[in-house]
């Protein structure tokens, strides 16, 4: 479909965190998937960068595809949800990858959410993780 992939990482290293990272690499990877199934055309950016008061990681997956209804955003975060675009293509699943990469956020200490200006202008999927937890 000639979809760029961008990715921007920041000049200096980020700290380690503390974190489950099968779960988190699961979580993004979703995110990804998702952004190519729902990008017709255009690009998916991958951006991580540490927040401006330094005590968390934050990585935004970022897309030009079908983008999603103000009064829709909270509902993707329910069991089996979808957007009601989504039918308009083939793109397969049950609702419940956001869902789920939510509670793994949650477990970690983070916190995710969605942000998209409507229909047919893109979304941007954020996660936050903080540098220092107790996961124990």
């Amino acid at each position: 479909r000639g979809l760029k992939l961008k990715l921007e990482l920041p000049k200096a290293k980020l700290p380690d965190l503390i974190m489950d990272s099968n779960k988190i690499r699961e979580v993004i990877s979703n995110l990804i998937d998702n952004a190519l199934k729902y990008t017709a055309k255009g690009e998916i950016k991958i951006k991580c960068l540490l927040t401006e008061d330094r005590e968390r990681v934050r990585i935004e997956v970022s897309d030009t595809g079908m983008g999603i209804s103000r009064r829709e955003i909270g509902n993707l975060f329910k069991k089996f949800s979808r957007g009601s675009n989504a039918d308009k293509i083939s793109a397969g699943g049950i609702g419940l990858g956001i869902y789920v990469g939510r509670k793994i956020i949650e477990a970690q200490k983070g916190k995710n959410w969605i942000e998209s200006p409507g229909l047919e202008r893109g979304s941007t999927f954020t996660i936050e993780l903080p540098i220092e937890s107790d996961l124990e």
